[in-house]
């Protein structure tokens, strides 16, 4: 009866989540456009003499060998709804058992879990470590019944992404201390020596050979905080996906009042360990963005386990905040896919293994809130039109792509993504420098950064596109350059 219910509450929560991805041609998270340029790259390394690929035997690239294989089957946006299924049937599957294994209120969490299932690293397009914080609570149910399936799982955990694996190392180390049951210790750590090997070769190769270009140290205030525990995993792309806020008040209540009530891996140690670290870790660390929000799926998870047998009234109230939600999202896919269909037309005017340099001026675009998702659309004409790749992250071995030659620090991916926003106008790329604490003469200073950006871009692209691009763009765009697609936000660019 027990395992009927639990399969039932997996299903709903599929069903309740994936099935938005299966409305679109491809679904519209921020990164996965990226992601798919980096696979057709992969796949067509002969064209990208300036890329090399990193391979498939490292971590973060459970999505990439996927589209990489899928690819020879089906088309890479056809793959990308797949993988995006996938993700969310994992964890419809995983939380509800995890919750049930760790001592929680199984029907009770089931009510909670669905933000879980599509959370925001989902709709961020950070698919890998999506997966991995469902696999890492399974590692944690399988640790004592079955060490030999616990050791496979830390495995895909690591190469799914390796931060899982930091976080489960630090609670079962926090367990051990907690319990102070110190013959456990090798039990508990044994299944997960692979992984943490495997981790430290990670390590190695993220910090060997990194390009410096935008590396920073960003921490966020208490206020940003605050609001970032909400927005950074539990709401998904915008406010149609508010009603997770109710979850979040839920969660937040029980955390606090039961604080103190210890459960596997999550005892108040544990807890409080990992509000510190979301507290005080960087936000933006050596090219890394969001790092201390990979702590939140684990503070959240923690908090469902606390939650008690919910009277009916909640229940269903928060039964229709599901419902609310996953219509939210399917609006959420739509108005944001159309959004990038919009940008996809200027593809007429791109010939195939076009020199393009895009340029994406407004990252939210029309539907965008709680993520940038025109941030990376530009990847829709890599592998449409097999043009080049100048935006693809490639600044690290970590990466599944570097480079073979570093470029010039102005067209190394970071510095080209951001300079478009930082120079929508004027205001804007004074603001940016006063930020910095740097004082300029906005309008001649503009005007100079164009036309040095101008000079040094022309050579090397013979096809721009543009989304968003302002009228005082527009007004620095040399007569060397004529239009060939104007329509909406789309500006597509040749040189004469």
């Amino acid at each position: 009866m027990r395992e009927d219910r639990a399969l039932r509450e997996s299903i709903a929560l599929f069903v309740l989540c994936a099935w938005p991805a299966w409305i679109v041609t491809v679904p519209p998270l921020q990164d996965l456009a990226n992601h798919l340029a980096t696979a057709f790259v992969q796949s067509h390394l002969e064209r990208y003499p300036e890329l090399v690929s990193n391979g498939f035997l490292k971590t973060n690239s459970t999505l990439f060998l996927f589209l990489h294989l899928a690819s020879r089957v089906v088309s890479l946006r056809l793959a990308a709804k797949i993988f995006v299924t996938i993700v969310c049937g994992v964890s419809a599957f995983a939380y509800p058992r995890a919750i049930r294994a760790l001592g929680g209120n199984v029907h009770s969490a089931s009510f909670l879990l669905w933000p879980f299932v599509h959370n925001w690293f989902v709709a961020m397009g950070m698919l890998d470590y999506a997966l991995s914080i469902p696999l890492a609570l399974l590692v944690l149910v399988e640790l004592r019944a079955r060490p030999w399936l616990a050791a496979i799982l830390a495995v895909l955990v690591w190469y799914t992404h390796a931060f899982g694996v930091v976080v489960l190392a630090g609670l079962v180390a926090l367990e051990i201390v907690a319990t102070r049951k110190w013959r456990d210790a090798l039990a508990l750590f044994a299944p997960l020596v692979p992984a943490l090997a495997l981790l430290g070769s990670s390590i190695v190769a993220q910090l060997d050979r990194e390009a410096t270009a935008g590396s920073t140290l960003l921490f966020e205030s208490a206020p940003a905080l605050v609001y970032g525990a909400w927005s950074e995993f539990l709401w998904s792309l915008s406010k149609w996906t508010a009603p997770t806020l109710a979850v979040a008040g839920v969660l937040a209540w029980f955390g606090v009042k039961r604080f103190r009530e210890s459960r596997p891996f999550f005892s108040p140690l544990a807890m409080g360990v990992l509000v510190a670290l979301y507290a005080i870790v960087p936000y933006h660390w050596h090219h890394w963005y969001f790092v201390c929000s990979r702590a939140l799926p684990f503070v959240w998870f923690g908090c469902a386990l606390r939650v008690p047998e919910l009277a009916r009234a909640p229940k269903i109230a928060l039964g229709a905040c599901a419902v609310a939600f996953s219509i939210g999202l399917g609006v959420e896919y739509a108005r944001t896919a159309r959004s990038w269909d919009d940008f996809a037309r200027g593809e007429v005017a791109v010939p195939e293994g076009a020199r393009l340099l895009p340029m994406i001026f407004d990252r939210k675009g029309p539907s965008g809130e709680n993520t940038w998702p025109m941030a990376h659309a530009w990847g829709l004409y890599v592998i449409d039109r097999a043009t080049s790749a100048p935006l693809v992250f490639a600044h690290s071995r970590s990466f599944p792509l570097s480079y073979a030659t570093p470029p010039e620090p102005r067209f190394e991916g970071i510095t080209l993504e951001y300079f478009p926003p930082r120079m929508r106008s004027p205001d804007a790329m004074c603001e940016d420098a006063r930020a910095q604490g740097i004082a300029l003469d906005c309008a001649r200073e503009y005007e100079r950064a164009w036309r040095a950006f101008w000079a040094d871009a022309a050579p090397r692209f013979d096809r721009v596109a543009m989304y968003g691009a302002t009228r005082e763009v527009r007004a620095q765009i040399p007569a060397s350059f004529r239009v060939l697609f104007d329509e909406g936000e789309t500006l597509v660019l040749a040189t004469k």
